[in-house]
């Protein structure tokens, strides 16, 4: 293949691939700052809103203002991000480059939404956030002790997550009867 056009499908494929995880976490993160009552974005986020709007014939709410303005802003700062990640793998006729920060963005996409969507979920929960808290703790040392004595491989990941999956469970049923 010619060395160009490697690089224009390389930008190409970076730009449109990272957009994508860009419009997913930002749509995400954008909705739920906005239901909250904060309205972050900058200025491509505000004007594809403004576009947006005037496509619906009704008033959109403040999580899909948000979900527009956050999925803008992804999308533009991911793009840029897997332009200059596909320019370099093009260049350097690394194709892996590219596959690698791909799968970096994305797990870092995927872990900040987690986390985010935790934390909104504990500030919810009030003081019942402790028994997630705990069950994380409580899964971990369990965990631990399963790989130590049994020799159970990855028992610290998996006894963490089973762990605060029953935390979890636990605060929401203390918190619904609230």
């Amino acid at each position: 293949m010619e060395d160009r056009l490697r690089i224009v499908l390389c930008v190409a494929m970076g730009a449109g691939g990272l957009s994508l995880v860009g419009i997913l976490f930002g749509g995400i993160a954008g909705a739920f700052a906005w239901a909250t009552g904060k309205s972050p974005g900058g200025q491509v986020g505000h004007r594809v809103l403004q576009v947006a709007a005037g496509m619906f014939e009704r008033n959109l709410s403040r999580t899909e203002r948000g979900a527009i303005v956050g999925a803008a802003e992804g999308a533009f700062a991911f793009a840029v991000l897997g332009a200059v990640a596909g320019l370099w793998s093009g260049y350097t006729n690394q194709l892996q480059i590219l596959v690698y920060i791909g799968v970096a963005a994305l797990i870092l996409a995927a872990s900040a939404a987690l986390c985010g969507a935790l934390g909104y979920c504990l500030v919810w929960a009030g003081g019942a956030a402790i028994y997630t808290v705990a069950g994380l703790c409580c899964g971990l040392f369990i965990g631990a002790a399963a790989q130590g004595y049994w020799h159970f491989h990855s028992g610290v990941i998996y006894g963490t997550l089973l762990g605060g999956a029953v935390g979890l469970v636990i605060t929401i049923l203390v918190r619904v009867q609230k």
